[in-house]
Formats: C-alpha cells, structure tokens, sequence
C-alpha cells in the first residue's frame, strides 16, 4: 500500500525508502507496485535497485520479474537475464497508468 501512496511525494527521502525497498522485497506482491513507484519517483536512477530485484527474482523465481525488467528497459537498460516479455511490457504500462492516476489525484 505504501508504495502506491509514495508515487505522489517525490522528495528524495521518499525516493531512497522506495529504492531500498525494491532492492530487498521478496516476492511478487510488493514488487509491482514498488517498481512502479520507483519509476514514477526515481525515474531513471531506480534501473540499479530493479537490476538488484530482478536478480533475486530469477534466482528464486519470484515470479515479478517480466514487470521489473519492463521498467528496466522503460530507461534504457539491458535485463541482465534477458528481455522483458510482452506481458511483461504489458503489464508495466498498466500499473503506470494507475500510478499516474494516484500522482494527479
């Protein structure tokens, strides 16, 4: 829930909470949602704490990885374990949609 609130407070306290977040959440329901605030907040300086995620969502097969390595590549990077899928993409550009939403609320 927290991650869906912060998408509209982009101070840089806010960020650095949001990127450690990502870097150390385990699992698929907090991933989503942190990854796209993350985007929304800390835009292209988030790509190290995803790169971080998507890492130990491949390792243990977490099961977020296609929206991670999405936003991954929404900035320009390269998935260490591959392109992101179509669903992958898909999905991202809904969740963005929401957060944009929450940011002009």
């Amino acid at each position: 829930m927290g991650a869906w609130l912060a998408v509209r407070h982009a101070d840089p306290t806010v960020q650095e909470a949001l990127l450690t977040s990502i870097r150390t959440c385990a699992g698929n329901l907090t991933a989503g949602p942190l990854a796209t605030a993350a985007c929304l907040v800390a835009e292209d300086s988030a790509v190290p704490a995803l790169a971080a995620y998507l890492d130990v969502d491949v390792a243990q097969d977490l099961g977020a990885g296609g929206v991670v390595a999405a936003a991954i590549e929404r900035f320009g990077g390269v998935p260490r374990h591959g392109d992101a899928s179509e669903k992958g993409r898909d999905d991202l550009s809904r969740v963005l949609t929401v957060g944009r939403a929450l940011q002009n609320w």
